[in-house]
């Protein structure tokens, strides 16, 4: 009886193709996902701050619960969601 026993290189050449074919497809797909955003757009909700009075020029006050960021300048006042748009994480404020 005459066996034939794989060698190593008879091994890497079946499985090396399969390997990178879906190495790549890992990679592709993940490329993909990242280009997705993960948060839909959905209606803007309303919270209560404080009054303006509360915020006299040059304030800056962070909302870390409401994930809002709200300051002040001679333009007005204005407040800034900390959440980002492309893929939901919150944004650290400077």
């Amino acid at each position: 009886m005459d066996e034939k026993k794989d060698s190593r290189r008879d091994f890497i050449t079946k499985f090396a193709p399969a390997t990178f074919w879906g190495s790549l497809a890992v990679w592709g797909g993940s490329l993909l996902k990242f280009t997705m955003p993960t948060l839909l757009p959905q209606e803007s909700k309303k919270i209560k701050l404080g009054m303006p009075s509360d915020f006299p020029n040059g304030t800056t006050k962070i909302f870390e619960k409401e994930r809002v960021v709200l300051f002040s300048d001679n333009d007005g006042l204005f407040a800034i969601s900390t959440t980002c748009t492309h893929l939901g994480c919150v944004v650290k404020w400077t």
